[in-house]
């Protein structure tokens, strides 16, 4: 099929920990407009060359939308996505949530028409304009099933955040290997909300910098599960598996309890000393 006789692509930008209000945004314009529109989410699984598809859709996109929070709002490719649609004079539409508001906005998207995900008045201004680039009638639509996703995941996130905030900091403990404990501070560091999981091999990537060894980070990330301060999970979309890890409950609580001013300073956690004897029994020397 050439490009001249492809659908109308709306592109909906945001930040992999809300890909729940992403994915339900997806499914009512799926719903909506049937087999008349093709709807682009931005998040892209590992294994894939994603500068590749995000730039070939930013390409083809006649709208876009923007997951806008308060996390989303300052991350770097949801700008650049924004802003490569800018450019093409494709319209944008932020769709505020978990707290963010259309007057507060950073410039380069206050600048537009903007609504409230939770606002069904917001929703029946959006979808007028979905129809109007499909030239088409706007069938009758049910916003409430998306209303309550939203709602549903900015009161879990609420949740996490007051768990988060609820733990008393800076307790020493002393219960886990350096191994473990350094893979505890680098899943901190790619953590991007207190419910998000993150790739485990994005952990390999960070560990290998400081000289650690897959199989350290893997074993560890093993004996963090058994005590129940890590879990993992087989993230999956069409075709393509991957391997996530993240935070118990108790997990979280071990972290606010022990951060130290050294993890907090430096960039690097410390780099093993694969020649070491005088390693503890827990740890692994490698």
């Amino acid at each position: 099929m050439g490009r001249a006789n492809q659908k109308q692509l709306l592109f909906i930008s945001h930040v992999q920990e809300e890909k729940e209000v992403a994915a339900a945004l997806e499914s009512l314009v799926k719903s909506t407009f049937l087999s008349m529109m093709d709807v682009f989410v931005s998040s892209i699984p590992l294994g894939k060359r994603w500068n590749d598809v995000i730039f070939e859709n930013l390409k083809r996109a006649s709208i876009g939308i923007v997951i806008a929070s308060p996390v989303s709002v300052f991350r770097p490719w949801v700008n650049f996505e924004a802003g490569a649609l800018c450019i093409r004079d494709v319209p944008v539409i932020p769709l505020c949530h978990s707290g963010m508001t259309p007057d507060d906005l950073p410039s380069n998207l206050g600048t537009v028409q903007a609504g409230m995900a939770t606002d069904e008045k917001a929703l029946r201004l959006i979808f007028p304009t979905l129809a109007q680039h499909l030239e088409c009638t706007l069938p009758e639509v049910e916003y409430s099933g998306f209303i309550e996703a939203v709602k549903a995941f900015e009161k879990i996130t609420a949740e996490n955040t007051a768990i988060t905030k609820s733990q008393p900091p800076y307790r020493v403990s002393d219960n886990l290997g350096p191994h473990e404990i350094d893979v505890m501070f680098y899943m901190a560091g790619r953590l991007q909300a207190p419910g998000a999981k993150v790739p485990i091999r994005g952990l390999i990537e960070d560990a290998a910098e400081d000289a650690w060894k897959p199989a350290a980070v893997t074993t560890g990330l093993a004996m963090l599960e058994r005590r129940g301060l890590v879990e993992s999970v087989v993230e999956e979309e069409g075709y393509n598996l991957w391997w996530t890890v993240g935070f118990t409950q108790d997990g979280w609580t071990w972290v606010f309890e022990n951060l130290t001013e050294n993890h907090l300073r430096n960039k690097r956690i410390r780099p093993p000393d694969h020649g070491s004897k005088s390693a503890p029994p827990d740890d692994i020397p490698f």
